[in-house]
């Protein structure tokens, strides 16, 4: 989190209403992880353990968002 920035837990839902392409919600947790849109890109398209070796890219485009989801939001969660 940023020097300053107060934590507010929303849930799916209310991202939902502020979001409309699949991906956004995905972005979205990342940039608040992430200062720069660099880490941003790298961890999207990094090869992961917790996503089966995949990368978080190669299974958004498959359709397998909500396993990238689940990884992603217990990574911002335990940070």
């Amino acid at each position: 989190m940023r020097p300053g920035a107060e934590m507010v837990r929303l849930g799916r839902q209310e991202l939902d209403v502020w979001l409309d392409e699949p991906d956004d919600f995905v972005r979205a947790v990342l940039r608040d992880i992430y200062d720069c849109d660099a880490e941003v890109s790298s961890w999207l398209s990094t090869p992961r353990p917790e996503l089966g070796g995949h990368s978080a890219n190669d299974l958004m485009t498959a359709g397998r968002m909500a396993e990238v989801e689940s990884v992603l939001v217990h990574h911002w969660n335990t940070r």
